[in-house]
């Protein structure tokens, strides 16, 4: 019974707060709603707020996004508020909304400026008062400084990075040597910050950190690419967003009798929706709309004020409107419980999610349970494809997966057979370790279920690359696990001809600093220039690249 308990305990602690949160969000949502339109606008932004799928889904995940969005329109929201009136407590409330912005993610670095346009914006359209433009531009760099004071407050006011440290605990420029930038603007940036201790060190490190990790291997429309592509997350957005969001939006952002009564409040939203797909836009991790999370409440305020356009013109512009809101509650209703799939009707709904996106736009592991039921439920031969380790051991052969190969096995990860007649239970987010499970997304599944994040397929199938991609982990393993560059070598040999595009680059360097252990250079060398080959204006294989010019350079 005590064991019972003490299990029980921190899931009710965790669905109180987890309930408290929400109810925050959703009143502060419902206030900043009622300070740009009104009531009725904030009535109808609830309704579509309450009901939009891709917040649902992240809102119950332990991930900062739901956190970042709120903390970006609130700083949004601080920011109307000053602009229409430039007082001391509303400045207050935006450096402190800027501040728990800037610390619950990297990508809110944008919002001071964006502030600082907004809070301009009465005078660019009223025309030049120096004396009063002059109190706006102290009051914003005012806000700037609480902002300042707030992310140390959250970091204790302390500067270094490990309590009682008496030296520094990062290198900056070993952070941006790893990624080939030691002779940039960034590394000189980060010593003068650390230098004069203007941001704590933990804080220095995680913006070290952001320019070095500007670009990652990304699944999109069947394809997996080095790097993400810039126009990612318009087009993730006009998937995973509700059809009605978006063209009540659309309507809104049309409508002149909107921008007439509502112009700096109008202004205010679009500039921060613009800056935010601008900024996620920049960069090249194509990870989930989650980045991308504080559009969402913006456009649904614009969706709002829209609904209440059309409900203030003729009866069958009204009806629209209440049609559109209908359709949006039971297209998030028809996804349910799992909304993290999420999928509007124009892309074929969340069954053909996987044929565009994975990631977190599709799964993370909430489909595991269900494979288990699945398997139960259906005897015989089959094999899985997961995304990450799993708790559960159902009898199927499990498929390479990095992660499950190196740390959801008791030890070496077993042979893959190359071929295999049966069931294949794939898991889609699994392209995101290797590219060999594309020819399988392509084919139609002869079935799907848990909302599409999980396809099935039936016949005989060869695994002669998976089953190299199987053979490149027994080596990972064979070298960093059991420390046997001998028989990593075997394995990596084995591979060798079969190796997938994403992982070529990956192999060719552990091969090539295997071979280097076993005192055979000149066979290294080869594997060693082969990634400079293969990485060639890709900066997605940057740290790859780096990797095999330093053991050139050391031979």
């Amino acid at each position: 019974m005590a064991d019972v308990t003490k299990r029980a305990c921190p899931s009710l602690e965790g669905a109180y707060s987890n309930g408290l949160i929400r109810a925050c969000v959703a009143c502060h949502y419902l206030f900043s709603a009622v300070s740009f339109f009104g009531y009725r606008v904030a009535t109808v932004a609830a309704i579509l707020l309450a009901f939009e799928p891709t917040l649902i889904a992240h809102g119950s995940l332990a991930t900062n996004d739901v956190a970042f969005a709120t903390c970006m329109l609130a700083a949004i929201w601080a920011a109307y508020e000053f602009a229409i009136k430039p007082t001391p407590p509303r400045m207050l409330f935006l450096g402190l909304a800027m501040g728990l912005a800037l610390n619950s993610k990297f990508l809110a670095l944008s919002i001071p400026w964006v502030a600082l346009i907004v809070i301009l914006l009465p005078q660019l359209s009223g025309g030049f008062a120096w004396r009063e433009l002059l109190s706006r531009c102290g009051g914003w760099i005012s806000a700037c400084v609480v902002a300042w004071a707030v992310i140390w407050a959250t970091y204790g006011f302390r500067y270094t990075a490990l309590p009682h440290a008496t030296k520094a605990s990062y290198d900056f420029t070993q952070i941006f040597a790893s990624a080939g930038l030691e002779d940039s603007f960034w590394p000189k940036f980060s010593w003068f910050l650390a230098n004069h201790h203007l941001l704590p060190e933990a804080y220095i490190a995680g913006l070290a950190t952001l320019k070095t990790f500007d670009a990652s291997a990304a699944y999109f429309f069947g394809d997996v690419y080095p790097e993400g592509v810039w126009y990612y997350y318009p087009v993730a957005l006009l998937i995973k967003l509700t059809i009605p969001v978006l063209v009540l939006a659309l309507i809104a952002v049309t409508s002149r009798p909107l921008w007439r009564s509502n112009r700096l409040a109008m202004l205010t939203l679009v500039i921060s929706a613009l800056a935010c797909l601008a900024t996620v836009m920049a960069g090249r991790v194509n990870m989930g709309v989650r980045h991308a999370l504080p559009i969402y409440p913006v456009l649904v305020l614009l969706a709002a004020a829209g609904c209440v356009a059309l409900l203030s013109q003729s009866r069958v512009a009204a009806a629209i409107g209440i049609a559109l809101v209908g359709f949006h509650v039971l297209s998030s209703l028809h996804s349910a419980p799992q909304q993290l799939s999420y999928a509007n009707e124009l892309a074929g709904g969340p069954a053909h999610l996987y044929r565009y996106l994975d990631d977190s736009n599709l799964d993370w592991g909430q489909s595991d349970a269900a494979i288990d039921n699945y398997v139960r439920s259906h005897p015989g031969n089959c094999a899985i494809a997961w995304f990450a380790p799993h708790r559960s051991n159902p009898p199927c052969l499990s498929l390479p997966s990095t992660p499950q190969d190196l740390f959801g096995s008791q030890g070496i990860p077993p042979l893959l057979p190359e071929s295999f007649s049966g069931r294949i239970i794939l898991q889609p987010t699994a392209v995101f370790w290797t590219d060999a499970y594309l020819s399988l997304l392509r084919r139609k599944p002869d079935e799907t279920f848990a909302n599409g994040s999980v396809l099935v397929y039936h016949g005989t199938f060869d695994l002669h690359t998976l089953a190299a991609v199987r053979r490149m982990n027994r080596g990972i393993w064979m070298m960093f696990f059991a420390h046997d560059p001998e028989h990593a070598a075997v394995e990596f040999s084995a591979a060798e001809g079969n190796v997938p595009t994403i992982n070529r680059p990956a192999y060719e360097n552990l091969y090539g600093t295997v071979l280097m252990q076993l005192h055979r250079p000149a066979e290294a060398k080869l594997h060693f220039q082969r990634v400079l080959e293969l990485t060639k204006d890709h900066p997605g294989f940057r740290q790859d690249r780096d990797n095999a010019m330093k053991a050139l350079n050391n031979m």
